[in-house]
């Protein structure tokens, strides 16, 4: 096996949209061949072909019936979840794209108007937009970044400053639900159920927060 397709552009992340992904695809392979992060994939590869062969046999081997049984015990717990779900609760997920390097762009100004990522030479935790451009991701090795872009500024993790930026957002959030949760530093989840049924019960001027 020469490729690997764990190394494959994603342009399915917000401002990786319209990409050359096969002049991507070839550069990332020129770049990772005969790497150490090149040979752990292909290994992450060859287990996963190996599980999909094993799960594809276990399901040629069932009868029509099997699958028909299946097919029905399918149904009638979705039914189940149907009619047991509720839905009268709103809830808000949150998703700051791009974290870390929106901490750095903000206190380094310069760094909005390049190509930059945040990590290290072994893997990047994030991008800007324009590095995204080149196809520069998250979970991708900087040696790898910088073969697609090689002005790519890459900027030290500091993950003291991410997390008391953090501890303020996440402040906000509590103002709406004191029982919101975070699946990290850069998301999170709230019910705003009771905020908006209060909210209902405002005046517009109430409502409306003021302009600074």
């Amino acid at each position: 096996m020469s490729r690997t397709t764990f190394l494959n552009v994603d342009d399915t992340k917000a401002g990786m949209a319209d990409l050359d992904k096969e002049k991507i695809n070839k550069l990332i392979q020129e770049a990772s061949k005969n790497s150490k992060f090149f040979k752990q994939q292909q290994r992450r590869e060859e287990e996963n072909r190996r599980r999909i062969e094993v799960k594809l046999s276990k399901i040629k081997s069932f009868s029509n019936f099997q699958i028909e049984q299946a097919e029905k015990s399918a149904d009638r717990y979705l039914n189940q979840l149907d009619k047991t779900r509720d839905l009268s609760r709103i809830f808000c997920h949150i998703d700051m794209d791009a974290f870390y390097a929106s901490v750095e762009m903000r206190d380094n100004p310069t760094l909005q108007h390049v190509p930059m990522a945040v990590g290290g030479e072994g893997m990047l935790s994030t991008s800007n937009y324009l590095a995204r451009q080149f196809g520069v991701r998250a979970a991708m090795p900087g040696f790898i970044a910088r073969h697609l872009c090689p002005n790519l500024v890459i900027v030290p993790c500091d993950f003291e400053k991410y997390r008391t930026d953090s501890s303020k957002i996440m402040k906000i959030i509590s103002e709406y639900d004191e029982n919101y949760g975070s699946c990290g530093l850069d998301e999170a989840f709230a019910d705003l159920t009771n905020h908006l049924q209060i909210r209902k019960t405002l005046s517009e001027e109430q409502r409306t927060f003021p302009k600074e």
